[in-house]
């Protein structure tokens, strides 16, 4: 019968020893780069207003291009606003709801567009497929 310090020290003796074992599958390179997953920031503007704010990086600047006029057709769709500001290959995304010190479901829509705005166009880019925007407007 065995004791429980000899049940224990065998224990530890194979938790300590090193697995070195041949995986069923073979790693291979991803071919597609891993977008950044940066998360929208909740921030307080001076006036008290509650913000989500987001900085979007491009390799180049017809894609930042692109991407702007993605966000200026959701807002003349969805009559939601943001702060948009942008410098060479950054663009400041800055999503705020005036007189409310909330964030709302608006808010957070318009968030969730711009991230996968923002998929489509690298994405679109890699590929060399032209991009062409879904339309955002259900036209008779």
């Amino acid at each position: 019968m065995f004791s429980l310090a000899a049940l224990n020290e065998a224990f530890i003796t194979r938790a300590n020893r090193s697995v070195v074992h041949d995986a069923p599958i073979k790693v291979a390179m991803r071919t597609l780069p891993v977008l950044p997953t940066d998360r929208w920031a909740q921030v307080k503007l001076p006036d008290g207003c509650g913000s989500l704010f987001k900085a979007f990086e491009f390799q180049n600047n017809e894609l930042r291009d692109r991407f702007i006029l993605g966000i200026l057709e959701y807002e003349n769709h969805t009559e939601h606003r943001a702060k948009v500001t942008f410098s060479d290959k950054r663009v400041m995304v800055s999503v705020v709801t005036k007189h409310i010190d909330i964030i709302t479901e608006l808010d957070k829509d318009y968030t969730k567009f711009c991230d996968t705005l923002y998929r489509d166009v690298v994405y679109s880019r890699l590929h060399g497929r032209p991009h062409e925007p879904e339309p955002y407007l259900d036209e008779p």
